[in-house]
């Protein structure tokens, strides 16, 4: 139930249980040096992500959808509200966002983010060298929060400029 509607329990101190955790939630949690921790836009540009990628693969609802408010029109019909505009939307959101980040690094924040493949099968499915999946996924992310407008290109580059 836990993975499935990605709830996670908080330990005594507040911190997320890595138990139940997602991988982009274990990222951010074990923050052992600034320079390649998951910064909070880079967390937030991985969880919109996951977020069009659950939207864009809803199938059509049975029940009434609460997220939605009901519109209220002289026209008739007025109170259906057709759910396939919704996951055609989040479709194109996501197309737009993969395009943004270009084939090898668009697959790994899929991986990661979407899904919630660990680093080290990722290092391995993609043949890739150990200890590499962090940082292509940060590079990732990177330019998922440019895409998203949580920072400019600029910011984006500063940040993992080498010092």
């Amino acid at each position: 139930f836990l993975a499935q509607h990605k709830l996670v329990t908080p330990c005594a101190d507040g911190a997320p249980s890595l138990a139940h955790a997602t991988p982009l939630q274990w990222l951010r949690a074990r923050k052992r040096g600034d320079r390649f921790g998951l910064l909070d836009i880079e967390f937030d540009a991985g969880e919109r992500l996951s977020g069009d990628y659950d939207s864009a693969a809803m199938p059509p609802r049975v029940t009434m959808d609460w997220r939605r408010p009901i519109l209220v029109d002289s026209a008739p019909h007025a109170d259906t509200i057709d759910a396939s505009a919704g996951v055609l939307e989040a479709r194109r959101r996501l197309q737009e966002a993969l395009d943004y980040m270009g084939p090898g690094l668009s697959d790994m924040a899929v991986a990661v983010c979407c899904v919630e493949i660990g680093l080290e099968a990722c290092e391995s499915s993609f043949a890739l060298p150990k200890r590499s999946g962090k940082i292509m996924l940060k590079m990732a992310l990177m330019r998922l929060s440019v895409h998203y407008g949580y920072q400019s290109a600029e910011a984006a580059a500063a940040s993992f400029r080498m010092r």
